[in-house]
C-alpha cells in the first residue's frame, strides 16, 4: 500500500482544480556506511516539540491562506501560467516536506502527545474538509486502538513455543493478545484451539466497530453527496473517471467476469476445507457442523498447505531472518535497477529502530549522483501505524527557480521484533510484503517528474499498485529465493526440493484467497454507489454471496478498513486491476529477457518508475511492452485459463 499521508496540502489540490480550465498540469553487493553530508539532508525534522509542531503548522496554513488569497485576487483576464498554476505547482513543491515535518510522526512517533499534536496538524491543514477530518479520526481511532484478548496457555495450543514466549503474561497468568497483525496471524493461521481462534478473528473484526462504523457511514454520504454537486451518479462514478478504468461499468464488468471465473475453483477450495475440518473432527470426536467459519478460513487453508504441499510456513520462516532478507533485497532491487544503496551512520530518525539510507545512481552517465534517501521502520510499537506502507516524505522535483530536493521515503512495517533467543524471522508472505512495499519506495526514489502532482507514486490509482505487484514476482522464483534464503542457526539455503514445494502453495487456496479480494473490492463499488449503506448488512449478504463463508454475527470490518477512509475509496478494485499490468509486464519481460537482467532493469526504472504520472499509464506500459497489455499472464497466474 502506498499512502501520501501528508496529502500535499490540499488545500492546494482544491486551488488547482478551479484552475483546471488552463489545461496547465499538463502531464507532460554490499551496503557500505557513511556520514551523511550537509549538502545531502533532508528538510525533514523527527525531532519536533509539540510547541515547535503547533507553531510550524500555523506558518504552514498561513503561508497556504496567503498564496490561495492572491491567486483569487488575480482577475480573470489577468491570470497566467506564471501567477497561479506556477505558484500552485511552487507551493506544492515546498509543502510536502513541511507538512510531513507536522504530521508524519502522527503515524510512528513512540510519544503519544506528539502523536496527537501531529493528527491536531493534519486536521487543521485540511480543515476546509469535514470529510478529510473524518478520515483523519479514523486512522487515528485505528492506530490507538489498544484492546487486547487474554488466553490461558492450554489455550494457545498448535503455537509455536517462541511465539508464546514473545506475550506478555499477566498476573492472572494470562496471556494478553494484541489485535495486531504479527500476533494475530499466526493464532489464526496454527492455533489447534477453535475456540481461541473464534474469540481471536471476532475481536479482530470489531476493531473500533463503536467509532469507526458511523464514520465512515457518515463519509459515504458526505461522499455522495459532492459527487451530485458535482454533476455525477455517486461518488464512484466521479473517482473513476480520472482512473484507467474510467467508469463504474468497467469496474463492475471486471470484477463479475472474474468472479465468475473463480467460482469453480472457490468451490474446489471450500470443498478440501470442509473434508479437513471434517477428519479433524472426526479425529478428536468433536461435533462437525458442516461449515468452514471464518475462525476456521485461515487455519484449515494452512493445514492444506501443509497437507497437500509439505509446506510449514512456521519452518520456512527460519530460512527468512529479516537482516539477510533485508541485505539481499537490497542488493537485488541495487542491480535490478542499476541504483546503489549506502547506509547512513548516525541518522536522524525518529525511532532507535529506523534505519536510513542514502541512494546513488549507477548509470554510466550520472554515476555517483545522488538520487535521494529512504528510511526502514519494521518493527510494531504501540501507537505505530499498524500495516506496511510506503510513505512518500519529500519529493524530489524542481521548483520555479531550478532548486532540486532530493525524494525521501519511509517503508513502515511491522515485522516480527527479534528475541533474546531467536533473530526477527519472515514468513514467505511477509517478504512478498516486503517486495512489494520496498517497490513504491523505488516508485518514489526513481520518479525523474518536476511537477509534484505527477512525481512518483502520483499515478493513476488503478495503476499504482503495478509497479509493486509486479516486483513480488521475485519471491516466487527459484534464483532468488536462494539468495533470499539462509536458514537462521545453519546459514543453509532453501534446497530446491522446498522451493519447488513452497512456489507450488502460490495457487494453493487461490480460488478463495482472490475471491476475498473480489469481496473487498465489490463492497466498496457497492457502498460507494449509494447514497448511504448499513455496512455490516452489506458486507453480510456480499461476504455469503462471494466468499461462500458467512461473516461471524456482530462484527463489521468495515471499522478497521483503512483504505476506504482515505486513499482507495472506491478504487480498492485496483489491487486486482493492476495485477493484469504487474503480471504482463513481468511474463512478458523480466521472465523472458532475465529477472536479474539489467538492461530490462533499465527500461523498467525508466519507461515506468521515472516518469510518474507524467505519462498516462496505458501509454508507459504500451513503450514497456511494445504492445497494448492483455490479461493472459495475469489469468494464467490465477489459475485459470487464459
Amino acid at each position: 500500500m502506498t499512502t501520501d499521508k501528508q496529502k500535499n496540502a490540499l488545500a492546494v489540490v482544491a486551488c488547482a482544480a478551479a484552475l483546471a480550465g488552463l489545461a496547465v498540469w499538463t502531464r507532460s553487493q554490499q551496503q557500505s556506511r557513511t556520514r551523511l553530508a550537509r549538502k545531502e539532508l533532508t528538510h525533514l525534522r523527527f525531532d519536533l516539540s509539540v510547541e515547535e509542531i503547533e507553531v510550524e503548522t500555523e506558518r504552514i496554513l498561513a503561508k497556504m491562506k496567503r498564496v490561495d488569497d492572491e491567486i483569487a485576487a488575480i482577475s480573470g483576464s489577468a491570470v497566467t501560467f506564471q501567477n497561479t498554476a506556477q505558484k500552485l505547482i511552487d507551493l506544492d513543491h515546498e509543502m510536502l516536506s513541511r507538512v510531513t515535518n507536522v504530521t508524519f510522526l502522527g503515524q510512528v512517533s513512540a510519544d503519544k502527545e506528539t502523536r496527537d499534536a501531529c493528527n491536531k496538524a493534519d486536521e487543521a491543514i485540511e480543515d476546509f474538509s469535514k470529510l478529510s477530518k473524518l478520515g483523519i479520526q479514523f486512522h487515528q481511532n485505528l492506530t490507538e486502538e489498544t484492546i487486547e484478548v487474554k488466553f490461558l496457555h492450554q489455550e494457545l495450543q498448535g503455537l509455536s513455543d517462541d511465539f508464546i514466549a514473545a506475550l506478555e503474561k499477566g498476573d492472572d497468568g494470562k496471556y494478553k493478545i494484541a489485535l495486531s497483525y504479527p500476533t494475530v496471524f499466526p493464532i489464526l493461521n496454527t492455533c489447534t484451539v477453535e475456540s481461541t481462534r473464534k474469540s481471536v478473528e471476532y475481536a479482530f473484526n470489531r476493531r473500533c466497530i463503536d467509532k469507526n462504523v458511523a464514520i465512515l457511514e457518515e463519509m459515504l454520504e458526505l461522499r455522495h453527496k459532492v459527487a451530485l454537486a458535482l454533476g455525477y451518479e455517486n461518488h464512484a462514478a466521479y473517482v473513476l473517471e480520472q482512473r484507467m478504468a474510467e467508469t463504474p461499468t468497467k469496474v463492475k464488468t471486471f470484477l463479475t467476469d472474474l468472479d465468475n471465473k473463480l467460482v469453480p475453483l472457490a468451490k474446489k477450495d471450500l470443498d478440501n476445507l470442509l473434508k479437513l475440518k471434517e477428519a479433524d473432527c472426526d479425529k478428536n470426536e468433536w461435533k462437525f457442523d458442516g461449515k468452514i467459519n471464518m475462525w476456521d478460513f485461515r487455519f484449515y487453508m494452512d493445514q492444506f498447505v501443509k497437507k497437500h504441499c509439505s509446506i510449514d510456513a512456521e519452518k520456512i520462516r527460519e530460512y527468512f531472518p529479516l537482516a539477510h532478507v533485508t541485505s539481499e533485497l537490497l542488493a537485488m532491487y541495487q542491480e535490478l535497477l542499476s541504483l546503489k544503496f549506502v547506509e547512513i551512520s548516525q541518522p536522524h530518525v525518529w525511532h532507535k529502530d529506523v534505519r536510513m539510507f542514502a541512494v546513488y545512481d549507477a548509470r554510466p552517465q550520472k554515476n555517483g549522483h545522488l538520487v535521494g534517501h529512504f528510511y526502514l521502520d519494521l518493527f510494531p510499537r504501540p501507537g505505530k501505524y499498524g500495516h506496511a506502507a510506503c510513505f512518500t516524505l519529500q519529493q524530489g522535483c524542481a521548483n520555479s527557480e531550478g532548486i532540486r530536493e532530493y525524494p525521501a521515503a519511509a517503508m513502515v512495517a511491522n515485522f516480527n521484533a527479534p528475541t533474546k533467543s531467536k533473530p526477527s524471522l519472515l514468513g514467505h508472505q511477509e517478504v512478498v510484503t516486503y517486495f512489494h512495499e520496498f517497490g513504491h519506495v523505488m516508485h518514489c526514489l526513481c520518479s525523474e517528474v518536476d511537477i509534484p502532482r505527477f512525481a512518483g507514486t502520483r499515478v493513476e490509482r488503478d495503476f499504482v499498485e503495478a509497479p509493486s505487484q509486479m516486483l513480488e514476482n521475485w519471491c516466487w522464483e527459484n534464483e532468488p529465493l536462494q539468495r533470499l534464503s539462509s536458514h537462521y542457526e545453519t546459514g543453509a539455503k532453501l534446497s530446491n526440493e522446498l522451493i519447488t514445494r513452497l512456489i507450488s502453495t502460490k495457487n494453493a487456496n487461490t480460488g478463495l484467497l482472490n475471491k476475498r479480494q473480489l469481496l473487498f473490492a465489490t463492497f466498496d463499488q457497492t457502498i460507494h454507489s449509494k447514497a448511504k449503506s448499513n455496512t455490516a448488512q452489506v458486507l453480510k449478504q456480499l461476504q455469503t454471496e462471494i466468499m461462500l463463508i458467512d461473516m461471524t454475527p456482530d462484527t463489521n470490518f468495515a471499522g478497521s478498513f483503512g483504505h476506504l477512509a482515505g486513499g482507495y475509496d472506491a478504487q480498492y478494485y485496483g489491487y486486482m486491476w493492476s495485477e493484469v499490468f504487474s503480471m504482463d509486464m513481468f511474463a512478458s519481460r523480466f521472465k523472458k529477457e532475465g529477472l536479474m537482467n539489467p538492461k530490462t532493469g533499465l527500461a523498467y526504472r525508466e519507461l515506468i518508475l521515472a516518469r510518474g504520472g507524467s505519462v498516462d499509464a496505458g501509454v508507459m506500459l504500451n513503450d514497456f511492452l511494445g504492445r497494448a497489455p492483455n490479461q493472459d499472464a495475469f489469468l494464467l497466474s490465477k489459475g485459470l485459463k487464459a
